[in-house]
């Protein structure tokens, strides 16, 4: 999956999700190629999350496709 996506991305493969993070300038850019991939096709919002990390704030997107069975 990494080598699919943009390289600034950090991924990691957690237990039930895979977690991505990537810089606020990318997130647009993510976003349509999770939907737009034939291989992926997100699209469903699970939950959308505001998280103060103390000296930043962040915001965990839970994501879903219906069609391919992923969630992230």
């Amino acid at each position: 999956m990494s080598k699919q996506l943009d390289n600034d991305l950090e991924i990691k493969e957690g237990r039930q999700f895979t977690e991505v993070t990537v810089p606020s300038s990318k997130l647009y850019s993510l976003a349509k190629q999770l939907k737009e991939r034939e291989e992926l096709k997100f699209d469903f919002l699970v939950c959308l999350t505001g998280v103060d990390y103390g000296n930043d704030l962040g915001v965990i997107y839970h994501l879903r496709s219906t069609i391919m069975s992923i969630h992230w």
